[in-house]
């Protein structure tokens, strides 16, 4: 004769709120990392500049800074202290 077994089954349930926060979660980290690498957190004129670079437009004539670069050309951008 054998002896009776027993078998545990484990019933996961995932909720739609968690999957949901999950969705926004990565969509805010992309949305983030995208908007911290453009170029276009203040534009006036031909000139442009983000977190790490500034930039002009092809069509700039006159440069709006002593540091800026040529252009259509970017450069890293230039954060000194004010003094």
């Amino acid at each position: 004769m054998h002896a009776p077994t027993t078998t545990i089954e484990t019933v996961t349930v995932v909720r739609p709120l968690k999957v949901i926060s999950l969705i926004c979660l990565v969509l805010a980290l992309l949305l983030l990392i995208v908007c911290l690498a453009t170029t276009y957190w203040l534009k006036t004129g031909g000139f442009r500049t983000g977190l790490f670079e500034e930039c002009t437009d092809r069509e700039q004539t006159s440069t709006p800074l002593p540091s800026a670069p040529r252009p259509g050309e970017c450069n890293s951008a230039n954060r000194s202290r004010g003094e």
